[in-house]
């Protein structure tokens, strides 16, 4: 993974790095937290209904309809985007 150099330069100061972590999350949270009464019901039913498509129609129909630019072969692993990216 590549890190970016405001983020790589972290890792040599890890009191500052867990500081870093934590505004972002804080900052996160107050983003979402406006919107998160209406933005939980679309996870919960989005969470649901692919749930059900794996219970029914097995992983090969969940993965198939991922977004296009993630790719899927038989190979154990994660899934990769088109751009070889992992992620």
């Amino acid at each position: 993974m590549r890190l970016g150099p405001g983020i790589g330069g972290l890792y040599g100061d890890v009191p500052r790095l867990l500081e870093r972590v934590a505004e972002e999350i804080e900052a996160w949270a107050v983003a979402v937290a406006r919107s998160w009464v209406r933005i939980r019901p679309v996870l919960d039913a989005d969470v649901f209904h692919r749930a059900r498509q794996l219970a029914e129609h097995g992983a090969g129909r969940l993965l198939g309809e991922l977004h296009s630019s993630v790719r899927r072969d038989d190979s154990p692993g994660p899934a990769t985007a088109r751009d070889g990216q992992q992620g």
